[in-house]
């Protein structure tokens, strides 16, 4: 075998050596990338679960806020709304039409001469300014022996009286009423404005 011949075989066999390690290298690379490929759409897959749970986490978070910022000026409306029947409700009975107000003062004032009876302390009546010289003009035709007399001091109410005794005292005023009548009344009232969704 001549020279030429043996580096023509040595040149043939590295060539194919090195197609073979070639081979094995683009396979080898090959595996390589598909298990990249694998792992990082699984990572990527991983990642947009993570913001999907989160963005609705969030949403979640919001729509609840919401919606209770929607109850609380809803429900705030709804008592403003309450307020003001029972405020129109007070003036009704200030102007009730026939003297009415003043019978209903004096039911209030006669009711009070029985619940002090036989009470030798008795009291005194405490108006506001508009009710002051009708309800000492109702003391001296209704309540002549019932030791009760009209205070000078006014008090901030918007009708109706209190009475200071020595042991007691008694609130009838229009505003002690109508909250106790709010407390009893606010759902069947509530019900008949808002249709059966209550207010508190």
């Amino acid at each position: 075998m001549t020279l030429h011949e043996v580096e023509a075989a040595v040149l043939k066999k590295a060539q194919a050596e090195a197609e073979s390690l070639l081979v094995e290298a683009r396979r080898l690379a090959e595996e390589r990338w598909q298990r990249e490929s694998v792992r990082l759409r699984e990572e990527h897959r991983r990642r947009l679960e993570h913001l999907r749970v989160e963005e609705e986490a969030a949403l979640a978070r919001e729509v609840a806020a919401k919606r209770a910022e929607h109850r609380r000026a809803l429900l705030a409306r709804k008592n403003e709304i309450l307020d003001e029947v029972f405020h129109q409700a007070a003036e009704a009975i200030i102007t009730l039409p026939d003297d009415g107000y003043r019978c209903w003062l004096e039911a209030q004032l006669l009711r009070v001469v029985r619940l002090t009876q036989g009470d030798e302390s008795a009291g005194e009546v405490l108006t506001n300014d508009r009710d002051h010289t009708l309800v000492g003009r109702l003391l001296t035709q209704l309540t002549p022996g019932a030791r009760l007399t009209l205070a000078a001091e006014r008090v901030p109410i918007r009708g109706g009286f209190l009475v200071r005794g020595r042991r007691w005292d008694l609130d009838l005023s229009l505003d002690s009423l109508l909250a106790q009548l709010r407390e009893t009344l606010a759902e069947k009232v509530a019900t008949a404005l808002f249709g059966g969704e209550s207010a508190a």
